[in-house]
């Protein structure tokens, strides 16, 4: 969270930058300006996540090459067990899904956050949920076209599915508790 310029971050294609230094005002008029942004989009909320036990915010934004952000991906890495099982024991969740401008130097800014983002992750973690909570359809052929497997079907009863189709007994069900 801390504030710099584009200059800190790795240039790609052109004008624009990927980064995780991101001047925390240009953060905040980005999101305020992004009629699809949410909550888990802050500033506010990424200090939140990281300061919750076995959380670890990595948060990207494109840039320009002004340093206006086009483009942020701010997942939380949640981790089970740490030491030597932590890269089997970790996922990340994009709790409020990505987030870009609707032009074509958004959707752009998108497709290098996501490569950057595969980049520095590498094998860790287990995998990456992006949790969108608006109509993602924008990000579909750009996540499709990265390798990314996109799935959704509401309240995540595709997990219950994939555990079931792995042959692990998975109740499709919860009880509720009676008052």
């Amino acid at each position: 969270l801390s504030a710099s310029s584009a200059a800190d971050g790795r240039a790609v294609a052109g004008t624009i930058h990927v980064t995780n230094r991101i001047d925390e005002r240009a953060w905040r008029a980005f999101v305020d300006a992004q009629p699809d942004s949410n909550i888990f989009h802050t500033p506010e909320m990424s200090r939140v996540f990281e300061r919750a036990e076995h959380h670890r915010t990595n948060v990207l934004a494109a840039t320009d090459a002004s340093g206006i952000p086009v483009a942020l991906l701010a997942p939380v890495e949640v981790t089970l067990i740490g030491g030597p099982l932590r890269s089997w024991t970790s996922r990340a969740v994009a709790y409020g899904g990505m987030l870009c401008s609707g032009d074509s130097v958004g959707r752009d800014g998108a497709r290098h956050l996501l490569a950057d983002y595969r980049r520095v992750t590498g094998r860790r973690p287990l995998f990456t949920e992006l949790r969108h909570l608006s109509d993602a359809s924008l990000f579909r052929n750009i996540l499709e076209a990265d390798g990314f497997s996109v799935t959704y079907e509401g309240d995540y009863i595709n997990v219950v599915k994939l555990l079931n189709q792995a042959g692990i007994p998975a109740r499709a069900t919860a009880r509720r508790r009676e008052t």
